[in-house]
């Protein structure tokens, strides 16, 4: 490593340095640890020095080190050049472009999802449409919330949150019932006070429990889908693993 840093720092010529820095992505493309340090190097390549082939092994190779190391912007960067320059479309291609593109474009997703089904038909590969939703925020449905407001605990009830939705259902009914004796009573003033401090609270309680428990439940779905999402996309991958290129000599 440190012979080529010196070589690339001893000469001149552009082209020179990038294939040396070439030479030096490909040394640590050949370690099984994946190393922070290959980023200088790539940012050093100017992918028009290359020979065509070249270049779209490199590109190919800098997009998956990038994601491997967690720098999906550089992958993205990578991934699309080796789109232009390539022409590929197999599905160790789309899986790479599906990988890259997850965390940041679902419109880009839908695209590739598009093109592999004309280009495989019935292929596992459609089951990735999972990954569309990945980036959406969990969808909350309201009704239960319009539940809970009708009949307060019910919300609760129908979010399985039985305990919690039994006891505010049965101290609203105590609540309205007391408040019904004192009217019965001609007891205004406690019947007032009673429904203004604890009527009050406890139904505005109830509201606000019910919108936790739809957002707790509507979160947990969505991790459960990313679970079946990951483990199809593990699958796909296992079938079709994503190998770095050789470079040609």
């Amino acid at each position: 490593m440190l012979e080529k840093e010196l070589q690339y720092f001893t000469t001149a010529d552009d082209s020179v340095k990038s294939l040396i820095a070439l030479e030096k992505f490909s040394l640590y493309l050949s370690d099984t640890n994946l190393q922070v340090n290959a980023l200088k190097d790539l940012e050093r390549i100017n992918g028009q020095y290359l020979r065509p082939q070249e270049r779209s092994s490199f590109y190919w190779n800098a997009s998956l080190y990038t994601y491997l190391l967690g720098e999906y912007r550089k992958a993205h960067y990578y991934i699309e050049k080796y789109n232009f320059s390539s022409g590929d479309s197999s599905v160790t291609c789309t899986l790479l472009n599906l990988l890259v593109q997850a965390p940041y474009d679902t419109t880009a997703i839908g695209v590739l999802l598009k093109q592999a089904e004309k280009n495989y038909p019935n292929h596992p590969l459609q089951c990735l449409h999972c990954l569309i939703g990945l980036q959406q925020a969990p969808r909350a449905p309201s009704w239960p919330l319009y539940l809970s407001a009708l009949i307060p605990g019910s919300g609760l009830i129908q979010q399985k949150y039985y305990g919690k939705g039994i006891s505010s259902l049965f101290f609203h009914a105590a609540t309205a019932g007391f408040i019904y004796l004192c009217l019965q009573q001609q007891l205004y003033i406690n019947a007032l006070n009673w429904g203004l401090s604890l009527g009050i609270k406890f139904y505005s309680g109830n509201l606000r429990l019910t919108q936790k428990a739809i957002a707790a439940n509507s979160l947990n779905k969505q991790n459960q889908e990313k679970e079946q999402c990951r483990k199809k996309m593990q699958e796909l991958l296992l079938s079709y693993p994503l190998n770095f290129k050789s470079l040609p000599h």
